[in-house]
Formats: structure tokens, sequence, C-alpha cells
């Protein structure tokens, strides 16, 4: 695994934790684009 993928995995899962139970999203590749977002507009309001 290179450190930049391990990177994007370990970004991926701390927004995974914030997202609500039913609107996780199912690979890391879903998860990335939110990871630009500021911690605020990560959640589903």
């Amino acid at each position: 695994m290179s450190r930049i993928h391990a990177h994007r995995l370990i970004e991926g899962a701390k927004v995974t934790e914030m997202l609500p139970i039913g609107n996780k999203p199912a690979t890391e590749s879903q998860a990335r684009p939110l990871t630009k977002l500021p911690p605020t507009e990560q959640v589903n309001k």
C-alpha cells in the first residue's frame, strides 16, 4: 500500500465516522470528496 493511499483511507475513515447511520459511503473513493469540505458541511443536516 502506498503512503498516499493510506492517507486517503485514514481521511475517508474520519469523515465516515461523522456521518449518520444509513448515509455511509460504501468505498473510500465515495468518501474522498467529503474530505475536502469543512467539518461542519461534511455531516448531513
